[in-house]
C-alpha cells in the first residue's frame, strides 16, 4: 500500500526532523502545517518489567529507539523477545499547535498508549501469557489539545506500555507519527483505500483466471490465478492490514498464523507457474523439489506462535533460493527463445529485486516494507501481459487452424456434392438402359414380334428378373444417398402387415427357383396394422427376404410378428449360412459385410441392410439380428402399432410373372378412340421402341420425334392427344419443350407426362412447374406406363366432354336471362303504365275540376317520362354507354330534392332516413341521371328493410372529390352475390327487375369519372361508397 501513498499526499522537501534526546523532544520551533507530520525517532525512556503503575521516581530509566526491543539491553542485560516494558517520551509542543493525532505502527503483541487524560488499548497488556490478550491493528489517537488543562506548558507526556510473550519480536516496532489530526486521519484512510483496492485488483485477477481456466482448462492460467489470490492474502494481512478494518477483534493467533501460512504458499504456487510457462526449461524433479519443500514449512504452523515466528527465517531463506532457480530457468528460457520469456523475465527482476530486498529487510525489522509489494504488482500486471500475449498468440492459432479446416470442411463438401451428383448421374445412365432391356423384354414377352415358345418365354422372364434386380440396386443406392440427405418423406397410413408379407413372399418366389426352399408367412391373421409407409415397409420386408434368399442355399425362411406393449415386431427368420457375432453390428453399417468372402461368393454392394436399418428408424422403431454362423438369422425389427384398421391386399399369392401378366392385361386403354395418337419424345432409339412396342400393342396409335424441336413441329402439324416426352435431351431439353407446348395447349388440352431416370424432388418439382400433367421414373413397369397413358387419355377426354357441355350450359343461359330481363321489363313497365290507365280513366269523368284534371295530367306526365327513362336505360345499356350532360347545379338545392324524394319511400314503411351534409356550393353532374342512380340504390334498400330499419346519406367533400355514402342496416349481401353485384341482367333474391339497375349506377358513375364499391357483412348491413371527381366553380 505504501506504493500508492507515497504519491497520493503532499510532498514536504528540505525538512530535517527533530531527535528525542534522553527521552525528551523538542517541537516548540516545528511547524506541522508546513513542515508536516513528525516521526518520534531518537531515545526514549524504557522501563523494563515495569508498567506505569510500578515506576518510581528514583528509578532510572534506559534509552532505547523504536525497534525490537530484543535487540537493546537494559541494566547491563540483554532484553529478551516476551516481557513487558514501558516507552516513555515528553514532547514540547508549540503554543500555537493544532489539533495532533498520533499514528501507532505494528506492535505485534498488546500495548496501552496513555497520553494527559486519555488511554488507548491494542489488546491487553499484562504481566504474564495468561494476562496479556494480544492484538495485531495499526490505528490513530487523537490528542487532547494542547493548551488544555490536561497538558499544562504544552508538554506532551507519551507513555506506551507493551507486552509481549507470542512473537519473536516485542517493543514498539515501528516509529509513531504525530501530525495534525485531520491529515493523519485522512493519510491512514487513503493508505487503507489504496491498499483495499490493490487487494481487490488482485482478487478479481484470480478469480478472472479461475473461471476462464473453468472454461478453457490451461495450467498457466490456473496457477496464476492461484497466485493472485495469494498474494492477494499477503497484502490484507500485511502493510496496514486492512483485514483489522474488516474484522477489528480478530484474534492474534489466527491473523499470525493465517500470515504465515499465506507466506509459505508463495514458493510452491510459484514454481508451479514457473513450470506451467517453461515446462522445458525447468525439470519435473526440480518442480517437485520446490513445491515440495515449500510445503514442508507448513509443519511449523503447528507449534506455538512464539515458536514458529522465530523460525521465520528458513521460509525466507527458501523463497531467496527459489528467486535464484527460477531466475536461472527464465534467462535459459530468453536463451533458448521461448515466446514471452524476455517479458517475463523483466517483469520477474522486478520481483525478485522487491522480494529480496523485503526479505533482508523483513529479517531485521518488519515484514511489511513497500520494495517487495512494488515488485509484486510490477510481476502480477507483467505476468497478466504475458498471459494475454499468450492467449492472442493462441487466437490467433485457432483462427489459422479454423481456416484450414474450412478450407478443408470446403473441399470435403465439394467432394460430397460431386459424389452425390456422380451417383445422381451414373443412376440416370444406368436406369435408361435398364428401362429399354425390361421394356423390349416385357413387349416381346407379351407378343409383340408374335407369339413365343415356353421355353423362350422363361428365358425373357429371366432377363426381366435380372434387369429389375439390377434396377432394384440403383434404387437402393439412391435411397442410401436420399436418406443420408433426409431427402425421403413417409406418407403414413394403418398397413397391413399380414397382406404386405404374402405380397413379399410373392414377388421373391421367383428368386427361389433351384433352390430347395420354403418360404412361410407367420403372421397371426389378427395382427394389428401399423403406421408407416406401406411402400417403404414393403421395401423392408424386400430386404431382408432378399437377403434370406441369398444366403439360404436350403431349408426355410420364415416371416412372423407378435406385439410388444404398442410395437409390432416382425422377424424375418432363415436356415442359412448364419452371421459371426462380431460381424453383427457392423453389417448395418454402410458398404459393410460379413467378410470379404461373402461378397465374392454372394455379390452385393453391401447398403442394403444399412437402407433398411435407416428405413426403420425413420418409422420411429429399430432393427436387430440374432444369429449364431451355420445356424442361420433372424433379424427382427419393430414398427409403431395403430387403432385404425387397414385395408388388406387383394389376392397376393400369384406368381411374379403371373402377378405382371394379369396387371399388364387389366389396363383398360378405352379413354383411346381412333383418330388419338401419342406423341414419344426421347433421343435414345431403344427408350422410343420400348415406348412404341408397349402402346401399339394395345392399339393406340403412336408418333416418334428424336427432339424438341422435331416434336413441337409435329405438335403443330398433328395434334397429338397425349406427349411422352424425355427430359435428358439435346439442344432442347424436356421442361423447355413442355414450356413451349404450354403457350399453345393448356394441361388439359394436351397433356404431358416426363419420363425421366431422376427421381428426385427437385426433378418432380421442376417438371411439374415446367407444366407436365405427371412424371414417371425410369425404369418403369409396362402396367405403370399403361396405368398413367390411361389416366391422362381419360382426363382429357373428361376435358373435351366437359368443354361441349359448358357451351350448352351457355346457351341455356343466354335464354334465361334473355326471358328474366323480358319479364324484368315487362314487370317495369306494368306499373307506370297501369298508372297512367288508371289517371286515363279518372280523366275522362265528367264533371271533374280542373285542378284535379291538371293533377293527373301532370302525374300521366311523370309517369311518361319514367317509361321514357326505363326505354333509354335499354338503349344506352344496348349501345354500350351512358350519355352523361353535365350542368352547374347547386349542392344543397340538389340534396333537397334528393331528400324530398325520399321521404315518400322510406316514412310509410316506417323506416329511419337521414341525409347529413358536410359539403355545399356550386358542382357540375348529371342531376337527372345520377339522382336517379343515388334512387336506385334507395329503392333496393326499400326492399329489405323492415319497420325498424335505417337508412343514412352522408355527403363530404375530401381531395377534389364528393363522396356519397349510402348505408343501410339491412341483412347485407352474401359474398357470391357481391362478385356479380354490378353486372346486367343479373337478378337476386325475389327481386323481379330488369337486372340493370346497378350496372346503370356503375355506369353513370363512372360517367362522371368516379368509382363506386360496396361493403357489406351478412347480418349488419350494406355500404355503397361513391366519389366523383369536381372542379371548383
Amino acid at each position: 500500500a505504501l506504493i500508492f501513498s507515497t504519491g497520493c499526499g503532499p510532498v514536504y522537501a528540505d525538512r530535517v526532523q527533530p531527535m528525542a534526546q534522553d527521552g525528551v523532544l523538542d517541537l516548540r520551533d516545528w511547524d506541522f502545517k508546513k513542515n508536516g507530520p513528525v516521526d518520534l525517532n531518537g531515545e526514549w525512556h524504557f522501563y523494563w518489567n515495569q508498567f506505569l503503575s510500578d515506576i518510581n521516581a528514583e528509578d532510572q530509566p534506559g534509552i532505547i529507539t523504536p525497534g525490537p526491543w530484543n535487540e537493546f539491553s537494559y541494566a547491563g542485560q540483554p532484553v529478551g523477545s516476551s516481557g513487558y516494558a514501558t516507552y516513555r517520551l515528553r514532547i514540547l509542543l508549540p503554543e500555537d499547535a493544532p489539533e495532533l493525532a498520533i499514528k501507532i505502527g505494528n506492535i505485534d503483541s498488546a500495548a496501552r498508549v496513555i497520553v494527559p487524560g486519555k488511554s488507548y488499548s491494542i489488546g491487553t497488556p499484562g504481566r504474564s501469557a495468561d494476562t496479556t490478550q494480544p492484538l495485531t491493528r495499526q490505528d490513530v489517537l487523537t490528542l487532547p489539545p494542547t493548551d488544555s488543562e490536561s497538558m499544562p506548558g504544552h508538554v506532551l507526556d507519551l507513555r506506551i506500555e507493551i507486552s509481549n510473550y507470542f512473537h519473536r519480536r516485542g517493543g514498539l516496532l515501528e516509529t509513531p507519527t504525530l501530525d495534525e489530526s485531520e491529515r493523519l486521519h485522512a493519510g491512514v484512510n487513503r493508505e487503507r483505500m489504496w491498499q483495499g483496492m490493490l487487494a481487490a485488483i488482485f482478487i478479481m485477477f484470480g478469480l478472472y483466471h479461475l473461471v476462464l481456466y473453468v472454461i478453457r482448462p490451461n495450467a498457466a492460467v490456473f496457477w496464476f490465478g492461484l497466485f493472485c489470490l495469494v498474494i492477494a492474502g499477503r497484502v490484507v494481512l500485511v502493510g496496514e492490514q486492512i483485514i483489522h478494518y474488516w474484522l477489528p477483534e480478530l484474534d492474534f493467533r489466527v491473523d499470525l498464523w493465517f500470515e504465515y501460512f499465506d507466506l509459505v504458499l508463495i514458493v510452491p504456487t510459484f514454481s508451479m507457474l514457473l513450470y506451467a510457462l517453461f515446462p522445458e526449461d525447468l525439470p519435473r524433479w526440480l518442480r517437485n523439489a520446490l513445491v515440495i519443500g515449500g510445503l514442508l514449512f507448513l509443519g511449523l504452523l503447528v507449534l506455538p506462535p512464539l515458536v514458529y515466528s522465530r523460525y521465520v527465517i528458513l521460509p525466507l531463506s527458501f523463497m531467496l533460493l527459489t528467486i535464484l532457480i527460477a531466475l536461472g530457468v527464465v534467462i535459459l528460457a530468453v536463451i533458448r527463445r521461448r515466446p514471452t520469456a524476455v517479458t517475463f523475465l523483466l517483469a520477474f527482476v522486478i520481483l525478485a529485486t522487491g522480494t529480496v530486498s523485503d526479505i533482508v529487510i523483513g529479517i531485521l525489522a518488519s515484514l511489511s516494507t513497500p520494495f517487495a509489494s512494488l515488485g509484486v504488482v510490477g510481476f502480477i500486471f507483467a505476468q497478466a501481459v504475458v498471459l494475454a500475449r499468450r492467449f492472442d498468440r493462441a487466437f490467433e492459432q485457432v483462427e489459422t487452424l479454423s481456416g484450414e479446416l474450412e478450407t478443408r470442411n470446403q473441399d470435403l463438401q465439394r467432394l460430397d456434392k460431386l459424389k452425390d451428383e456422380f451417383l445422381a448421374n451414373t443412376s440416370h445412365e444406368l436406369r435408361t438402359p435398364l428401362n429399354g432391356i425390361i421394356g423390349l423384354t416385357e413387349s416381346l414377352r407379351d407378343g409383340v414380334a408374335g407369339n413365343l415358345g415356353d421355353t423362350a418365354n422363361r428365358n425373357l422372364n429371366m432377363i426381366i428378373a435380372s434387369g429389375k434386380r439390377l434396377a432394384s440396386l440403383v434404387n437402393d443406392i439412391l435411397d442410401f444417398q436420399k436418406l443420408r440427405n433426409r431427402d425421403i418423406v413417409l406418407s403414413r397410413r394403418p398397413v397391413d402387415v399380414r397382406s404386405l408379407a404374402d405380397v413379399v413372399l410373392a414377388i421373391s418366389a421367383p428368386l427361389t427357383r433351384g433352390k430347395d426352399l420354403q418360404m412361410r408367412n407367420d403372421i397371426p391373421e389378427d395382427c394389428p396394422a401399423v403406421l408407416g409407409d406401406e411402400n417403404r415397409i414393403q421395401q423392408i420386408l424386400q430386404n431382408l427376404i432378399g437377403n434370406a434368399i441369398k444366403f439360404t442355399a436350403a431349408g426355410r425362411i420364415t416371416i412372423s410378428a407378435r406385439t410388444i406393449d404398442d410395437m409390432l415386431e416382425v422377424s424375418v427368420t432363415d436356415t442359412g449360412i448364419g452371421i459371426p457375432q462380431e460381424a453383427q453390428q457392423r453389417i448395418f453399417k454402410s458398404f459393410e459385410q460379413a467378410d470379404a468372402s461373402t461378397e465374392r461368393e454372394y455379390g452385393g454392394t453391401g447398403i442394403g441392410l444399412s437402407v433398411t436399418r435407416q428405413l426403420v428408424e425413420l418409422h420411429g422403431g429399430s432393427i436387430h439380428v440374432q444369429s449364431e454362423p451355420g445356424a442361420g438369422a433372424r433379424f427382427y425389427f419393430t414398427l409403431p402399432c395403430t387403432q385404425e384398421k387397414a385395408q388388406a391386399i387383394e389376392n397376393p399369392q400369384v406368381e411374379l410373372s403371373t402377378l405382371e401378366e394379369s396387371t399388364v392385361t387389366q389396363v383398360n386403354t378405352a379413354a383411346f378412340i381412333p383418330g388419338d395418337m401419342v406423341l414419344v419424345v426421347d433421343d435414345e432409339a431403344i427408350n422410343r421402341q420400348v415406348l412404341v412396342n408397349t402402346l401399339s400393342a394395345r392399339q393406340i396409335a403412336v408418333q416418334e420425334a428424336t427432339g424438341g424441336p422435331e416434336a413441337l413441329e409435329i405438335i403443330k402439324a398433328q395434334s397429338p392427344s397425349l406427349v411422352l416426352l424425355d427430359i435428358m435431351m439435346p439442344r432442347m431439353n424436356g421442361f423447355d419443350v413442355c414450356r413451349e407446348i404450354r403457350k399453345s395447349y393448356s394441361p388439359s388440352e394436351l397433356p404431358v407426362v416426363f419420363l425421366s431416370a431422376r427421381n428426385q424432388v427437385q426433378d418432380l418439382v421442376a417438371g411439374l412447374e415446367a407444366g407436365g400433367n405427371d412424371y414417371l421414373t425410369k425404369p418403369f413397369a409396362t402396367a405403370e406406363l399403361l396405368a398413367r397413358v390411361q389416366t391422362q387419355g381419360g382426363l382429357r377426354a373428361a376435358y373435351t366432354e366437359a368443354l361441349r357441355l359448358r357451351a350448352e350450359l351457355v346457351q341455356k343461359e343466354k335464354m334465361a336471362t334473355i326471358g328474366n330481363m323480358a319479364a324484368g321489363i315487362v314487370h317495369d313497365l306494368k306499373n307506370p303504365v297501369s298508372v297512367i290507365k288508371a289517371y286515363l280513366e279518372m280523366a275522362e269523368e265528367q264533371g271533374i275540376e280542373a285542378d284535379r284534371l291538371r293533377r293527373y295530367l301532370q302525374s300521366i306526365h311523370l309517369e311518361s317520362d319514367r317509361i321514357l327513362e326505363m326505354v333509354q336505360d335499354l338503349l344506352d345499356y344496348s349501345r354500350g354507354a351512358v350519355s352523361i350532360q353535365k350542368e352547374v347545379i347547386d349542392l344543397s338545392a340538389f340534396l333537397d330534392q334528393f331528400e324530398a324524394i325520399l321521404r315518400p319511400m322510406f316514412e310509410p314503411r316506417g323506416i329511419v332516413f337521414t341525409v347529413q351534409r358536410q359539403a355545399d356550393g356550386s358542382v357540375e353532374l348529371d342531376t337527372h341521371r345520377f339522382i336517379r342512380a343515388l334512387l336506385n340504390i334507395a329503392g333496393n334498400a326499400t326492399e329489405v328493410l323492415t319497420t325498424e330499419g335505417r337508412f343514412d346519406v352522408k355527403v363530404h367533400r375530401t381531395d377534389g372529390r364528393i363522396v356519397f355514402q349510402l348505408e343501410d342496416n339491412g341483412p347485407g349481401i352474401p359474398e357470391e352475390i357481391r362478385e356479380t353485384l354490378f353486372e346486367p341482367f343479373v337478378t337476386h333474391g325475389k327481386s323481379s327487375g330488369t337486372g340493370l339497375g346497378l350496372a346503370i349506377v356503375q355506369s353513370v358513375v363512372n360517367g362522371h369519372g368516379g368509382n363506386i364499391h360496396v361493403d357489406s357483412t351478412p347480418g349488419r348491413g350494406t355500404r355503397f361508397h361513391i366519389e366523383i371527381p369536381v372542379d371548383e366553380i
